[in-house]
């Protein structure tokens, strides 16, 4: 696989970080990671940055998509990663009940990003979350893993004391 032309891209969310829920805010991190992986950025890319920050506008989802799609097509594979999806919950006061109004836009963004030709060829999508109605039926007809978390429980309860232990011996850790 040629390195310079595979990049994996990543965006979570936190209940603790409520501003991560906006849809705009997770394609302009992927933006900026496709971004950085590249030696020059391509003359749309720049003039696009310098038009909008130069005004002091900050660009909304319809504004960056087709940014994110022009970068996406300059990959020949793009791994993407979303951790946590069911914790993008930014309600509004548009939002319906059980559905927040941030997550069915991503939810949406999703749906389109994996209709596109060019994604099915050579781009993967990896979504960790719990099982919610309005993800479990966006993702339903794709490959879908199930972690039994009492089989993971003790992996990781195992990975954090001797972390722990580990931490405290090299003085890293102080209790």
């Amino acid at each position: 696989v040629d390195e310079e032309k595979t990049c994996v891209i990543f965006g979570y969310y936190s209940y603790r970080c409520p501003d991560r829920d906006i849809p705009a805010n997770l394609v302009s991190s992927w933006i900026k990671q496709l971004c950085l992986k590249m030696e020059s950025l391509p003359n749309d890319i720049q003039d696009f940055f310098r038009k909008t920050y130069g005004n002091a506008k900050t660009p909304s989802l319809d504004d960056l998509m087709p940014r994110l799609f022009s970068l996406l097509g300059l990959y020949n594979r793009v791994f993407i990663v979303i951790d946590a999806l069911d914790e993008c919950r930014a309600t509004t006061t548009d939002a319906t009940p059980g559905r927040p109004k941030y997550r069915r836009e991503v939810l949406n963004l999703l749906k389109q990003l994996v209709s596109t030709t060019s994604f099915k060829a050579n781009k993967k999508l990896f979504i960790t979350s719990r099982p919610e109605t309005d993800i479990k039926d966006t993702i339903k007809s794709y490959p879908v893993i199930k972690v039994d978390v009492d089989r993971v429980n003790p992996d990781i309860r195992k990975f954090l004391r001797d972390e722990i232990t580990s931490r405290i011996q090299d003085d890293l850790l102080k209790i």
